[in-house]
């Protein structure tokens, strides 16, 4: 789990706001990363097996919105 941020003093705003978290469970690899503040916002979830056989099964979706 982690973050970081960017601030600006002289609008005195955040300008960028990340976040992640990743989890190994026993078969099973999940990430999160998460842009909820900035210009550009995306969020992006990955879930994936652990075995090589299965590794076709990886889910991911990803959404990026831009604010122009």
């Amino acid at each position: 789990m982690g973050g970081s941020s960017y601030y600006d003093f002289k609008t005195m705003q955040i300008q960028t706001l990340t976040m992640f978290i990743s989890r190994e469970m026993h078969c099973w690899q999940m990430s999160i990363n998460l842009t909820p503040v900035g210009p550009y916002r995306s969020f992006n979830i990955t879930l994936n097996p652990k075995s090589g056989i299965l590794r076709d099964l990886r889910i991911n979706r990803t959404r990026t919105f831009y604010n122009y």
